[in-house]
C-alpha cells in the first residue's frame, strides 16, 4: 500500500551530488544608473558659505569647480571657459568668478598662455570669517 500523506521533506534534502545552488543575482550599492550628471560630495559647508557671499555666478562657477573634482577625484582641476560658456555662463563672467573665488581664498589658479586655468580647489577653516 503507498504511502497515505504524500509530503515527505526528506524528498527536498540537498545531497552533495547535485552541486551549488545557483547564485544569487548581484545588486550594486547605487542601484542602476540613471544618467545624468550630478554633484559628488561631500562639498565643505564653509566652502560653500563663503562662495555665497561673493558677487555674481562665482557660486555656480565654483559648483562647476566642484563637480569636475568629483569626476575626476582630484583637487586640481582644468577648467576651460567653454565649459562655463557651455553652461550659460558668459565668459567674461566665468573670468570675474574665478578671480572672485581666488580672492576670498578657496581656490588657487595657475594661468598659462593657450590653455585652460589649472584651478585648486583650497581647504578652508570652519572658524574663519566670511569675505563681503
Amino acid at each position: 500500500m503507498p504511502d497515505a500523506d504524500p509530503f515527505r521533506p526528506e524528498r527536498w534534502q540537498m545531497t552533495g551530488e547535485q552541486g551549488p545552488a545557483p547564485a544569487a543575482k548581484r545588486r550594486t550599492a547605487s542601484g542602476p544608473r540613471r544618467g545624468g550628471r550630478f554633484l559628488k560630495g561631500p562639498v565643505p559647508w564653509p566652502w560653500l558659505q563663503r562662495a555665497m557671499h561673493l558677487p555674481g555666478r562665482a557660486l555656480a562657477v565654483g559648483l562647476m569647480l566642484w563637480l569636475l573634482r568629483g569626476i575626476t577625484g582630484r583637487r586640481t582641476v582644468q577648467f576651460c571657459l567653454a565649459r562655463a560658456t557651455a553652461n550659460g555662463i558668459p565668459a567674461t563672467t566665468a573670468r570675474r568668478a574665478i578671480r572672485a573665488l581666488e580672492r576670498a581664498g578657496l581656490v588657487a589658479v595657475v594661468r598659462r598662455p593657450g590653455r585652460g586655468l589649472e584651478v585648486t580647489l583650497l581647504e578652508i577653516e570652519a572658524h574663519t570669517p566670511e569675505v563681503k
